[in-house]
C-alpha cells in the first residue's frame, strides 16, 4: 500500500521528468547543461517534497566553488540520487550502477545530465566510462558524484560496505579535490514497513581532500580513510535521529 500511495503521489513528476527527458535528451548537444540540469532539479524538488523529505544539510560551507571535483557518498538507497539534487547550484552528474537503468525514472535522468551507467562486469565499459569522467573533471565546470561502495548498505545497523579504490584513481591522477559525504535515512523513504509523516534525511559535506592532503598515500589508502571518515558521521547521524524520535 506505501508503494502504491508513493506512485499516485509522484504521478504528476514523474511523468513530467518522462516528456522533459524524451525532448532534451536528443538534444542536449544543443541545450546548455544548466537548463537541462535546472528542469530536472525542479521536477526532483517538487518529487521529494511529495515524498515527505525533509533534507537536514550541513557542511555546505566546504564545497568548492571555484572548479570542478568528485564528491563520493555512502549509499543507502535510491533517494540518494535524488536528495543530493537539492544541494547544488551548479550541474551535477552521476555514474550510476547499470541496475538503476531499468528503473524508468533514473534511467531518463541520468544520460540527460550527461550521466553515465557503469556495468561493473564489463571491465573495458568500466575504465571507458571513468576516463570519460576524468576529462570531464579536468575540462568542465561540473561537479561529479560516484558512490564508492558500488551497491547500497544493505546492513541493518547501516555498516557500509567497502569502498572501492578504483573510485579515487582518476580524480587523484589529475590532481582534483575530492569531497567525502554522509548521507542517512534515504533507505526508510522507500521501505514499506516504515510510515512516517516525514522522513529526516541527513547529508553532511565534508572539507575536500587537496591533492597536498594525498600526495603521499595510494587510492586503498584513501578509500579506507573516507570510508571511516564517512561511517563515524553517519553513526552520529543515527544517533541525532534516535534521540529525536524519543
Amino acid at each position: 500500500m506505501k508503494i502504491l500511495g508513493i506512485i499516485f503521489r509522484s504521478i504528476i513528476e514523474v511523468i513530467r521528468c518522462f516528456f522533459f527527458c524524451i525532448y532534451y535528451y536528443p538534444r542536449r548537444k544543443t541545450t546548455s547543461r544548466l537548463v537541462r540540469y535546472n528542469k530536472i532539479k525542479d521536477i526532483i524538488i517538487k518529487e521529494n517534497r511529495h515524498l515527505r523529505v525533509n533534507l537536514i544539510v550541513s557542511g555546505q560551507e566546504n564545497l568548492p566553488s571555484d572548479q570542478s571535483y568528485l564528491i563520493t557518498p555512502n549509499h543507502q538507497g535510491i533517494m540518494d540520487t535524488l536528495v543530493l539534487f537539492e544541494c547544488f547550484e551548479d550541474p551535477i552528474s552521476y555514474v550510476a550502477k547499470n541496475e538503476l537503468s531499468k528503473i524508468p525514472f533514473v534511467k531518463k535522468i541520468i544520460p540527460t545530465i550527461d550521466g553515465y551507467f557503469l556495468q561493473r562486469d564489463n571491465l573495458r565499459q568500466e575504465i571507458k566510462v571513468m576516463k570519460n569522467v576524468q576529462k570531464s573533471l579536468k575540462n568542465d565546470n561540473i561537479k561529479w558524484i560516484i558512490f564508492p561502495e558500488g551497491s547500497r548498505t544493505k546492513n541493518p545497523d547501516f555498516k557500509m560496505n567497502d569502498f572501492k579504490a578504483g573510485t579515487f584513481k582518476f580524480p587523484m591522477a589529475i590532481s582534483k579535490k575530492i569531497v567525502p559525504c554522509a548521507i542517512y535515512g534515504t533507505s526508510y523513504v522507500f521501505n514499506r514497513h516504515v510510515h512516517k509523516k516525514k522522513y529526516n534525511i541527513y547529508i553532511h559535506f565534508f572539507e575536500p581532500l587537496t591533492p597536498e592532503m594525498y600526495k603521499n598515500m595510494n587510492t586503498q589508502e584513501v578509500a579506507s580513510y573516507t570510508q571511516k571518515l564517512i561511517q563515524t558521521k553517519v553513526d552520529e547521524f543515527i544517533r541525532i535521529e534516535n534521540l529525536a524520535q524519543q
